[in-house]
């Protein structure tokens, strides 16, 4: 697993489509998709993003008193992180969002993120993805 980073944009989505399953839409023609740069950049390392269970996976290991209730797409308020977790991670203190590799295909403009906070999780949809949204990768197997 690589430590968080800031995602950098991928300026034409339409130059990956062909190469990514991931991709079906590409919203943005022209403009920086920052959710491809991130799928770009995890392959171009040997890996991938996340899918929201696997995402949901790395918040158990950050929610522990929460672990066995914890799904892809679930929310929970008054949890409680594990800072070392957090640090291992390289997260801030303040929270952070991941990309998902999941395309959110009712608006064929999103993609699927969990938010991390110190006292709340979820798994939740961005509807753009022009925004920079950090991203960790994970080894294939």
């Amino acid at each position: 697993m690589i430590k968080l980073a800031d995602t950098p944009p991928a300026k034409d989505c339409n130059t990956y489509k062909n190469d990514y399953d991931e991709i079906s839409h590409c919203p943005y023609s022209g403009e920086s998709d920052y959710w491809v740069g991130a799928l770009v950049t995890c392959k171009e390392m040997g890996g991938h993003l996340p899918d929201m269970t696997e995402l949901a996976n790395i918040a158990k290991a950050v929610y522990p008193s929460i672990a066995g209730s914890i799904s892809a797409y679930s929310s929970y308020q008054s949890a409680s992180w594990n800072t070392t977790e957090v640090a291992k991670l390289g997260g801030s203190p303040g929270g952070f969002v991941l990309w998902s590799s999941e395309e959110y295909s009712i608006t064929s403009i999103g993609s699927r993120i969990r938010y991390f906070r110190s006292n709340e999780t979820n798994g939740d949809t961005n509807y753009g993805r022009s925004e920079p949204i950090k991203f960790i990768c994970l080894a294939n197997n």
